[in-house]
């Protein structure tokens, strides 16, 4: 479990944006920069989930990010 320090220190440091939305729900996104030369500078991919608290979006999403990375890891090791 996150705590909202360690949450505040996720959303500056991967740069989560953090909404309000429709009276209950909090929505939690992140765009994603391209991987090739020519996109980098794009955001090509936004990742996002909604949550009912502040802290469990951060949380989520951090979980869904890590877990995207590790997908990736592991795809790029297979391919060589």
């Amino acid at each position: 479990m996150m705590t909202p320090a360690e949450a505040i220190a996720e959303i500056e440091a991967r740069k989560i944006n953090l909404v309000h939305s429709f009276d209950a729900f909090w929505h939690a996104s992140v765009d994603l920069p391209g991987s090739t030369p020519t996109t980098k500078k794009r955001a090509v991919k936004n990742v996002s989930v909604i949550v009912l608290t502040p802290v469990g979006a951060v949380e989520s999403l951090c979980a869904k990010l890590d877990a995207e990375a590790q997908e990736r890891a592991l795809f790029e090791e297979e391919a060589f």
